[in-house]
């Protein structure tokens, strides 16, 4: 019984260690502060067109 009580310590320790970095990571991916120009950028490409050649 204790070794389960320390393997589910282990592991939840090293969940929280490993994963709480990533979930970082994510939420700066996720919350987009250069969606803005990334669609700015985007707009004004497909915007500018380009030559048609026959």
């Amino acid at each position: 019984m204790i070794v389960l009580a320390v393997l589910l310590t282990l592991l939840l320790s090293l969940n929280a260690w490993l994963l709480e970095p990533l979930v970082q990571g994510i939420t700066a991916v996720l919350e987009l502060p250069v969606l803005p120009w990334l669609a700015l950028g985007i707009g004004a490409w497909v915007l500018a067109g380009g030559q048609e050649r026959p």
